[in-house]
């Protein structure tokens, strides 16, 4: 996984995100951490939704892992997120329109 798109901030003495699945331990504050957590819900990978949820559960607080959850869970469902169809100009299917309604589905 990567964050903000580089992992040039990354050296020995600071791991990069990849490295953190294998026991390294990333920032606990400033702008590399919040990168990442901005970076990975934004992502319509599953993988990189995947990836980033142990992260979250071990690094934060549980109302912002909570909101990784939900991410990971509409692109599981959807494979993409549906609050960005109008936007992109897409259609909406109608299972999509009905998540789009439910109160609390917005991010």
């Amino acid at each position: 996984m990567r964050c903000c798109g580089s992992d040039s901030w990354a050296s020995p003495a600071r791991p990069s995100p990849a490295s953190w699945a294998a026991g390294a331990k990333p920032p606990r504050s400033g702008w590399r951490l919040c990168c990442c957590s901005i970076s990975s819900p934004a992502s319509s990978g599953l993988a990189v939704q995947e990836a980033s949820l142990p992260l979250f559960r071990q690094f934060v607080d549980p109302r912002t892992a909570d909101f990784a959850i939900r991410h990971r869970d509409v692109i599981a469902q959807f494979g993409r997120f549906p609050h960005r169809n109008a936007a992109l100009g897409r259609v909406s299917s109608g299972e999509e329109l009905a998540l789009l309604q439910t109160p609390g589905s917005g991010f």
